[in-house]
């Protein structure tokens, strides 16, 4: 969890770097802080929420795959058991990440003065 919090922060902070100008013009469009961080949390939540789905279903197929061989070359009956606790409790710390790793970088840019974001 810490790989990811580390690497979503990075990416979203290399994003909003990208798009400091394009932040800038919607400050002066009107856009508040909290909306211009909105939308790049809600930019994170959309690529958690994808990337835990895939790796969701990527796993259960791994684990099926591997489950069932273990039990074929051992001739024992091995059953295929997926912990939902752990899921619900794994994608809960990604959304949380995720807030997290995008709010800080998508505020610094919003604070900035808008001229001096518009310039750079």
């Amino acid at each position: 969890m810490f790989l990811c919090f580390f690497s979503l922060m990075a990416s979203m902070h290399t994003n909003v770097q990208e798009q400091s100008k394009e932040i800038g013009i919607m400050r002066a469009l009107g856009f508040t802080r909290f909306q211009i961080v909105r939308i790049y949390i809600e930019e994170a939540f959309i690529l958690v929420i994808t990337a835990a789905i895939m790796g969701l279903i990527v796993g259960m197929l791994v684990g099926y795959v591997l489950t069932s061989q273990v039990g074929m070359l051992k001739g024992l009956p091995v059953q295929f058991v997926f912990p939902w606790e752990f899921t619900i409790i794994a994608f809960g710390c990604a959304l949380v990440i995720s807030i997290l790793a995008s709010a800080w970088p998508a505020w610094r840019v919003a604070k900035a003065d808008i001229v001096k974001t518009m310039k750079s």
